[in-house]
């Protein structure tokens, strides 16, 4: 994972997995996630998200666009059709990369935290308590 301030409040969080032992290596998996956002009133704001996920036997690629302006956000590329829709934005809502920086930002022994997930088609909250994250629909 790697963080790049790109000036301003604007910055962008990489994330990088290759594949090179067992399964994985013989597939030759690789995964590249890239969000970039800024930090508007001290949150984490997704601006865009680019996913390359690459094996053996296939090659998928989304790019997600966070319009804040319009409250939406929209995916194309190796996406399901029914989750190219335009998703309504709510305040705070995160992708995964910015969710990994907000619990390193927000954790406090004992403390439960609450995000909302937006990624790829799809908005969901996540609740993490004493390091183990729950899905509530």
């Amino acid at each position: 994972m790697h963080l790049v301030h790109e000036g301003d409040d604007r910055w962008r969080i990489d994330l990088s997995i290759l594949g090179d032992r067992g399964l994985a290596g013989m597939t030759r998996l690789k995964i590249e996630q890239s969000t970039a956002f800024d930090t508007p009133g001290g949150l984490y704001r997704p601006l865009s998200q680019g996913t390359v996920r690459k094996a053996l036997l296939f090659d998928q690629r989304a790019t997600g666009i966070y319009d804040w302006s319009k409250m939406q956000a929209r995916w194309d590329g190796s996406v399901k059709k029914e989750r190219r829709k335009p998703l309504d934005l709510q305040p705070g809502d995160m992708s995964a990369l910015l969710i990994n920086l907000a619990i390193m930002r927000d954790a406090q022994p004992g403390a439960t935290l609450h995000y909302r997930l937006v990624d790829v088609g799809r908005a969901r909250n996540h609740t993490y308590s004493g390091g183990r994250p729950s899905r509530k629909p």
